[in-house]
């Protein structure tokens, strides 16, 4: 699904953006230097350059409307007597040498220039002036002096009838007439077209007409007059763009463009006073072409360019495409339609999503596989969460807060192999120094936002951000990921953006309030009866955080918030049909980000059904990341997978090529791509891999002997020496936990590695075997997560928390584990950086951030390892693990309790008896394969034991 990070807000990630790219230059403030004279709070030069605005404004709308009227008439004038002279040459029997009629070029007298004005709406009121001074020069009455004063415009940019017929302020009228006029356009074409205007002028006169009747007819009633201010107020506010946003809305077959559009696109095609007329005229095609796609008549809201702000109207990528800046429309689903109240509003809303809902659920319930999907994928979230556990395990958290804090302006592949890589570099410790220089600057009271950037690129600074192994950014996401890795990712302030944390919270299981990404508002203005909006336009969904929301009680207002507010009533609508339950009992009650999965699955399948999408404007799928997150060789994946989702560019045709050679040369285009494609699709294949996890236990600790902080330092970094080399591990953490064994507590390491599917684990598990004999211990453990049925899988459970809790909260989770006779636990860590144990080692913290409790049946230790009747007694002590993990979710703050699998390799002192069936130290030689194992944990069959020190 699609999302954008909150940590920095939209005023700060521009700014940064601007700054990275070079366009923010600002001098230093002289400390010295007097403060500027103010008039009533405000700066002079404020007041006088407002003053000034005011003064162009007046001559760009008035002294530029009378003077392109004027200019009008004369140009008119100027075409009448050239079409009169070439009519006159023709009848005379006169025509160019080799043939074609004799084409005159009478030029009009030119008025001096006047300055266009900045801004849709000062251009509207520079369009109305120029229509009234045409009216007013214009001889007869009201019809007929419109009919003159629209004729007065120039044909290349349309009347006014036409912005007001762009705006639905008027049916469409002679458009079968209009002919696309440009420069090139002769002087009988260009009259043609004003004859087309005078007809549309003289309509608009007689509907001016008519308005004027109409309002003398309401003013003097008061109930009248509110209902019309009120209608006309919705109209301008709730549908018409904003000034800073628009261009002039088509609705047919779009010929041209704007003036508004043609200045802003000419002047970026200026270069030192030169323009690129080939540029503008490419512009021009692709903006044209791209507006053609999306016809008012298919439901698509039109759109245009924004020629407003100081981003250019288009920009040119590195391959050489033309990218366009399009004014972006706010969804506005929330807006009721004329005098609806709110809450009618939303009811109404919920109602439509409870009916599309049951929709599908009657499909899915008539054999539709398609609906079937649909319905299943209520479980999204859920199966993200689990993946996200079984994959990273207590690694999970840091990784999620990872993934939402570099999402911003990124596509989901890029935004996983972002957090992918943050993950690495962070575990092996090669952010600290710019984390400590971070954490320094926060405590300073330094402004963040584009001054972080400002720092980083000061040489005599020594801030710097943390960066991928290239040496470049993570785009803008650098700070916001650092304060992932510093437990701030999940801070809320008043203002901030609520998508990111509240998507992670679903993946994560700290929050179930609904995502409102673009999906579920495309779903949501569709609800509302409101065209859609073309992908080219769209823009996040809007909302923020509003004051004294909280991290546990998240206030959010504007789209967002409403958004959320119909998905959660409507999810407790669905609940109390119960339909969804009687379809799949496995589902369960629906939150109200299940909802979402299932309403992100049903306005996808509607998109796609309608063609209204390409793969790209699809958006990514985290799940499909995930397939890839332990490949072998992600580089070489992401190149297969951009040859995949390449569209086909047909070759253009060569000079002296024939249609048919063409044709020809093009099929055979056509088949190599494909075979390319399947080439890259079945070799991708081979290239799949989710990431592995493994778990070790092992410990310094003795019945008489407790270690100090220094010392789990010193552990730990035995532990990890082999892995931070490995450019095969993906992520890990050695961090200070508790273990129980036998009601009495141990101090260990929770140490969890993550890797890629061609990891091999024999140095990390001599590490955990050289430290066993070097503490004396009697036995370690390494463990690897695997799917159940896999050979030596042993069952085992793992809980997690919805957020870092302390000791007492874990005995709410071992109580029960105690009462299903389920002893040997080992305590779940975050991942910060203030959880780490070299930080630690200065301190008196025991234990790193809680987030969870692990623990699995190990027959070494349960005496059972040589039972014949071992995969029996392993099976019960799974439906057990089950019967306690079913009561555990109940407990408030669990998010995710659930049987786990674990194929265990267990290494003991070969002077120890008690634990049957381990590898012995001595005999440890080389471990083949990737297939080993996690820690000490609990015997349901009741077997006695004899307390070990095995590590966790």
């Amino acid at each position: 699904m699609s999302y954008e990070s909150d940590q920095l807000d939209a005023y700060d990630g521009a700014e940064a953006e601007r700054f990275l790219i070079g366009s923010i230059k600002k001098p230093a403030a002289d400390p010295m230097e007097k403060p500027e004279p103010e008039i009533m709070g405000v700066p002079l030069s404020e007041a006088q350059a407002a003053g000034q605005r005011v003064k162009d404004d007046i001559t760009q709308i008035f002294g530029g409307g009378i003077k392109d009227a004027a200019q009008g008439a004369m140009d008119m004038g100027a075409e009448i007597l050239t079409e009169a002279g070439e009519d006159f040459l023709t009848q005379s029997g006169l025509v160019r040498p080799g043939g074609g009629e004799i084409q005159l070029s009478i030029p009009a007298p030119r008025l001096p220039e006047v300055e266009e004005p900045e801004g849709f709406a000062r251009q509207l009121a520079r369009d109305f002036v120029q229509f009234g001074a045409g009216m007013v020069a214009s001889p007869g009455g009201l019809i007929t002096k419109s009919a003159f004063s629209d004729a007065y415009f120039d044909p290349e940019e349309g009347s006014l009838i036409k912005l007001a017929r762009d705006f639905e302020m008027l049916p469409e009228i002679m458009e079968f007439l209009a002919l696309d006029i440009d420069e090139d356009s002769d002087a009988e074409e260009r009259l043609k077209q004003r004859l087309v205007q005078a007809g549309e002028g003289g309509v608009l006169g007689a509907a001016a007409d008519g308005i004027i009747r109409t309002f003398k007819a309401i003013k003097n009633s008061p109930t009248a007059l509110r209902a019309a201010t009120t209608t006309l107020a919705t109209a301008l506010l709730g549908s018409m763009p904003s000034d800073a946003e628009s261009a002039p809305i088509l609705q047919n077959l779009i010929k041209r463009l704007t003036k508004a559009e043609n200045q802003a696109i000419t002047r970026d095609a200026t270069k030192n006073g030169v323009v690129d007329k080939n540029l503008v005229q490419a512009v021009k095609e692709k903006v044209l072409a791209t507006k053609n796609q999306f016809p008012s008549a298919d439901g698509w809201l039109p759109i245009g360019v924004n020629p407003g702000g100081t981003t250019p109207s288009f920009s040119i990528n590195k391959k050489g495409d033309i990218q366009i800046k399009w004014s972006q429309p706010a969804y506005a689903f929330h807006v009721p339609k004329g005098n609806k109240k709110l809450a009618t509003h939303k009811t109404e809303l919920t109602n439509k999503t409870v009916t599309d809902v049951n929709a599908v659920l009657q499909r899915a319930r008539s054999g539709d596989a398609a609906a079937v999907e649909i319905i299943n994928q209520a479980n999204w979230y859920r199966s993200m969460r689990t993946r996200l556990r079984q994959e990273f395990g207590g690694l999970g958290d840091v990784f999620a807060d990872i993934l939402g804090a570099t999402s911003a302006k990124t596509n989901v592949q890029i935004n996983y192999e972002s957090a992918l890589g943050v993950l690495r570099r962070f575990t092996k410790g090669e952010f600290d120094e710019e984390i400590e220089l971070y954490t320094k600057m926060l405590e300073s009271g330094e402004p963040k936002g584009p001054n972080l950037f400002r720092k980083d690129k000061d040489k005599d600074d020594p801030f710097k951000l943390i960066r991928k192994e290239t040496g470049a950014l993570f785009q803008s996401n650098s700070p916001a990921a650092t304060e992932a890795l510093l437990d701030m990712f999940r801070q809320v302030k008043k203002g901030a953006s609520p998508k990111t944390i509240n998507f992670t919270g679903n993946l994560i299981g700290f929050g179930n309030e609904a995502t409102i990404d673009v999906w579920a508002a495309r779903y949501l203005r569709d609800a509302a009866g409101l065209p859609r909006i073309p992908p080219p336009a769209e823009k996040a969904v809007a909302g923020e955080h509003l004051k004294d929301s909280t991290f546990d009680n998240p206030l959010i207002g504007g789209e967002f918030g409403f958004g959320q507010e119909v998905f959660s009533d409507a999810a407790g609508i669905l609940n109390n049909q119960g339909g969804i339950k009687a379809f799949d009992p496995k589902l369960g009650d629906l939150g109200p980000d299940d909802l979402q999965a299932i309403i992100w699955f049903l306005e996808k399948e509607k998109w796609t059904n309608n063609g209204w999408t390409s793969k790209a404007g699809e958006g990514g799928s985290l799940d499909y990341e995930s397939v890839f997150g332990g490949s072998p060789d992600r580089p070489r994946a992401a190149a297969l997978r951009s040859i995949i989702d390449t569209d086909f560019k047909a070759p253009k045709q060569r000079k002296k090529e024939t249609d048919e050679e063409y044709a020809e040369r093009l099929k055979e285009a056509e088949a190599t791509d494909l075979q390319a494609k399947n080439d890259a699709r079945s070799e991708l294949q081979t290239l799949e891999g989710e990431p592995q996890r493994f778990a070790g236990g092992v410990s310094m600790a003795r019945p008489d002997k407790v270690p100090t902080n220094p010392q789990q330092a010193q552990l730990a970094s035995e532990l990890t020496a082999p892995l931070q080399g490995d450019n095969k591990v993906i992520g890990f953490q050695a961090n200070n936990t508790y273990g129980e064994f036998m009601g009495k507590k141990e101090r260990s390491l929770n140490f969890e590695v993550v890797t890629q599917t061609d990891f091999d684990p024999t140095e990390m598990t001599r590490a955990l075997v050289e430290a066993g004999k070097k503490y004396d211990q009697d036995a370690v453990f390494v463990s690897k997560v695997v799917p159940p049925g896999t050979a030596n899988a042993r069952p085992g459970g793992e809980v997690y928390f919805r957020d870092r809790q302390g000791v007492d909260f874990v005995q709410k989770i071992t109580a029960i584990l105690k009462k299903y006779d389920i002893d040997g636990f080992t305590y779940i860590t975050d991942a910060r950086q203030s959880d780490r144990v070299n930080v630690q080692a200065g301190g008196d913290e025991q234990t790193a951030g809680l987030l969870g409790v692990r623990f699995q049946y190990i027959p070494e230790f349960a005496g059972t390892a040589k039972d014949p009747n071992l995969q029996k007694i392993m099976d019960d002590a799974a439906d057990t693990f089950s019967d306690a993990m079913e009561e555990i979710t109940e407990i408030n703050g669990i998010t995710y309790a659930d049987v786990v699998f674990y194929d265990t390799k267990v290494y003991a002192n070969p002077d120890v008896d008690y634990v049957v069936g381990a590898t012995s130290y001595e005999d440890f030689g080389t471990v083949a394969g990737p297939d080993v194992s996690q820690a000490r944990q609990g015997q349901p069959d009741g077997s006695a034991v004899k307390s070990a020190d095995s590590g966790g």
